[in-house]
Order: structure tokens, then sequence, then C-alpha cells
């Protein structure tokens, strides 16, 4: 009788704390969710720029998140950090047209015409590459 007391009380807890962990991760794996959508889908910059570099902070090599940060600095007027930004996502992905062109219009914003041409020629080659044979920048 004992060791069944014992038992339950040992199986109660296990359970408790099997609860717990449930709820701990479903807590943060909802943060996470709210700093994807916020980062990919938000409308107000500042926020879009909070949970974008959280997500930085939790997994520096996703390009998207440092694409749609920098789209949102540009857009808050801080042409600096978006063409950092941007900067790092040709680092990640090179044949990315998308952030040349973003660059590029960055860089013309500021007046340095002859960084911008270079990217908007850059994107306009990965682009024609891209449509002549469609499975160009898998490779890449």
């Amino acid at each position: 009788m004992y060791l069944a007391g014992k038992t339950t009380r040992v199986m109660k807890f296990v359970v408790q704390l099997f609860l717990a962990v449930v709820a701990i991760v479903w807590a943060t794996a909802s943060v996470f969710a709210n700093d994807e959508q916020d980062c990919f889908q938000g409308h107000e910059t500042q926020v879009r720029i909070r949970s974008c570099s959280d997500i930085i902070r939790r997994s520096p090599d996703v390009a998207a998140a440092y694409h749609n940060r920098a789209f949102a600095y540009e857009m808050a007027g801080d042409l600096d950090n978006a063409i950092a930004d941007y900067s790092r996502v040709i680092a990640l992905e090179p044949s990315n047209a998308s952030a040349y062109a973003n660059r590029g219009r960055a860089l013309a914003t500021k007046g340095d015409y002859s960084h911008a041409l270079e990217d908007a020629i850059t994107a306009r080659d990965l682009i024609e590459k891209a449509t002549a044979d469609p499975g160009w920048h898998q490779d890449q």
C-alpha cells in the first residue's frame, strides 16, 4: 500500500512536469510565430524591425529576415542600416536580385549613384539568368 501511494505521487509529479513543459513550449512557439508574422507581414516599421531582429538573433543566417528588416529600415528612413542588411542578404544569397535592386535604390536615395548603378545592373543580369534558365538560382 505504501509503495502504491508513492507511485501515484510520482506519476502526478511526472504528469504535472510534462504539462508544464508543454505549456512552456507552446508559449515559446507562439512568440516565435508572432515574430515571424510581424517580421514578414507587419505594417508598423518599428515592430517589423524588432521582430526581424529577434529572428536574426535566434537564426543569423535567415536571409529573408534581413531582407524584411532592411525594407523596414528603408521605410523608416534609416538608409545605412537598410544598406547593411541588404548587403547581408547578398552575402547569404548572392543570386538574390531583389536584394541588389533594393540596395541600389537605397544607395541612389543616398546619392551614391555609381554603386546604385552597379547594383541595378547586377539585379538585371540575375533576373535575365533566372528567366533564361529557371533552375539556375538553385545551383548558386
